[in-house]
């Protein structure tokens, strides 16, 4: 599916226009936690969570900076902190996870995070951290790899 396809999808997706502030907050940590933990953030990253962030429930570009900018600006200092802590980035990861609610919810995260791992190249560290928030989840490994492969051929809410 082409990435401009996608981003349609997302813009019309019923359940992320869902999420709650709060969980829409642990959506940008995920989100930059994946990002960051290559310790390479790129473009095509960048531009695939600015697609994602406008999904989200808010009116406007404004007000998404204005709920969400300092979340990001947040997200980047704490996950800095913790990359060189494995034990600590699995507490983050359970705490973050912690504050996504629901079954549907959850798989449309996992989703859009392996979205967001493969916008640019494949890379190890990035779906490990995808597949560990599908284990806080608490979803079995079937679950877990058929949401990195959707996600990865950009089949979100497939």
């Amino acid at each position: 599916m082409p990435w401009n396809k996608l981003r349609e999808e997302l813009a019309q997706s019923d359940v992320i226009s869902d999420f709650t502030l709060e969980e829409s907050r642990a959506f940008v940590d995920l989100a930059v936690l994946v990002m960051m933990i290559d310790e390479q953030v790129t473009t095509d990253e960048l531009e695939e969570l600015s697609d994602q962030l406008a999904a989200l429930p808010f009116e406007d570009a404004e007000e998404i900076e204005r709920e969400l900018g300092d979340q990001i600006a947040y997200a980047r200092k704490t996950v800095d902190e913790l990359l060189d802590d494995k034990d600590q980035i699995d507490s983050y990861i359970a705490e973050t996870a912690a504050k996504i609610d629901g079954d549907d919810h959850r798989q449309h995260v996992l989703e859009l995070l392996a979205v967001l791992a493969y916008s640019d190249e494949v890379d190890i560290q990035e779906t490990d951290i995808c597949h560990r928030v599908g284990k806080a989840f608490g979803f079995d490994e079937k679950r877990i790899e058929d949401a990195l492969m959707d996600g990865a051929l950009g089949r979100v809410g497939a």
